[in-house]
């Protein structure tokens, strides 16, 4: 008898978690990362400027008309971050420019306009009319707005600082990204389709507990086997000063990598013999700093970014022992497969039915994204699991 399988699944695609979206260099961008945020209720714009700095950035300062088209175009023209007041005004999101009352040049409407980042004030996208200060009542506080319609767009107006306004989300933006959100190196901007994590312990850390606690949230520490990849995951990730310390001598200590010196390896040999990837990776490409590694202290067998430059951290590496007199603050995680979502066999950050495709095919090859009940194993239960995790959505 001929037994069919019938799988109920949602065939609407939907875009998996809160993810960050990178303005990349690539696409003519600054490579700074921004995201979204919706309030439950309306909220002042102090109250989101504080809100986008727990979240470790900084209310968005499109400081250009580029830059200002591809906020709204990528992240702020979502019509769910967006309200119709009473005069039927499209009221958008808060972004990071304000009127600085104490300035030389302040006067009302058009003086001491400033950005919370401190970046000049040199563009503007005032929608017809703005800004006005209307009524006198201190609208010191900018927006995306649109007069006297319910379709957004990429203009502003003065706004002042009350939960009386329509206003509910902001925009965020980050020069780095932030702990524990991860991001993708996406195919299309000539990266590996792997997702980076930062993990920032505050304290000291061994390689080795690093190690252990990448593995324990499904990666590994992240392993750098071409330029582009060291570059991009230095550029966007590791080379935010905040994750690296100063030792006694002025040199900067920066995250681990999933680098290794293997002592049972037949190439073995100090200081540059038997290095090796946590995953097995051909170890082929190095960006060593001058004169590393060298074993100066004896079983500096680890590896992380590091640079003698007293002024500033740089992409380059360094071996270090277990325990150094400065360990490391924070580490790097690499995952093959979206952490944010099991289901997205495919890590192209949407769930939709093509994931099944996928995952029958990390099935046959027994590659990471099969295993999704996270038994370290690919088996048939992990079917049931993709079906339950599909069917679950994503974080």
């Amino acid at each position: 008898m001929r037994q069919f399988i019938y799988i109920a699944l949602c065939t609407t695609p939907t875009y998996c978690g809160a993810q960050l979206i990178h303005y990349s260099p690539i696409a003519g961008g600054n490579g700074h990362w921004y995201e979204s945020v919706k309030s439950p209720t309306t909220l002042a714009w102090t109250a989101a400027r504080d809100a986008a700095h727990a979240r470790g950035g900084y209310l968005a300062t499109p400081t250009s008309a580029s830059e200002n088209l591809w906020i709204f175009i990528n992240v702020a023209g979502d019509s769910s971050l967006w309200a119709q007041n009473s005069f039927g005004d499209a009221v958008g999101p808060y972004l990071g420019g304000y009127q600085d009352t104490t300035s030389k040049d302040y006067s009302e409407p058009l003086g001491g306009w400033t950005w919370i980042s401190g970046e000049a004030w040199s563009f503007a996208a005032w929608h017809p009319g703005q800004p006005n200060d209307a009524g006198s009542r201190n609208q010191n506080h900018l927006q995306y707005w649109v007069d006297g319609s319910a379709i957004p767009g990429p203009t502003w107006q003065d706004v002042q600082n009350s939960t009386a306004d329509t206003s509910f989300s902001y925009i965020v933006e980050f020069d780095y990204v932030p702990s524990n959100r991860p991001v993708q190196f996406r195919l299309d901007m000539g990266g590996n389709g792997h997702w980076y994590e930062a993990i920032d312990v505050g304290e000291g850390i061994s390689w080795t507990e690093a190690n252990v606690q990448a593995v324990a949230k499904g990666g590994y520490l992240t392993t750098l086997t071409s330029e582009i990849e060291n570059q991009w995951v230095f550029d966007n990730i590791a080379g935010d000063p905040a994750r690296w310390v100063v030792d006694g001598f002025g040199f900067h200590t920066g995250p681990f990598i999933g680098g290794f010196q293997d002592t049972e390896s037949p190439s073995y040999s100090e200081p540059a013999g038997g290095w090796t990837w946590v995953t097995g990776e051909p170890w082929s490409y190095t960006n060593w700093a001058p004169g590393q590694p060298n074993n100066a202290l004896g079983g500096q067998d680890w590896l992380h970014f590091w640079t003698s430059d007293s002024t500033m951290p740089q992409p380059t590496w360094q071996d270090v022992p277990k325990n150094n007199a400065v360990n490391p603050i924070s580490y790097i995680i690499e995952y093959e497969i979206n952490p944010l979502c099991l289901a997205d066999a495919n890590s192209d950050g949407v769930l939709s039915p093509a994931d099944f495709s996928a995952w029958i095919a990390a099935f046959n090859t027994q590659s990471p994204a099969c295993d999704q009940n996270r038994d370290e194993m690919c088996t048939p239960a992990d079917f049931s699991a993709w079906v339950a995790n599909y069917n679950a959505g994503c974080e």
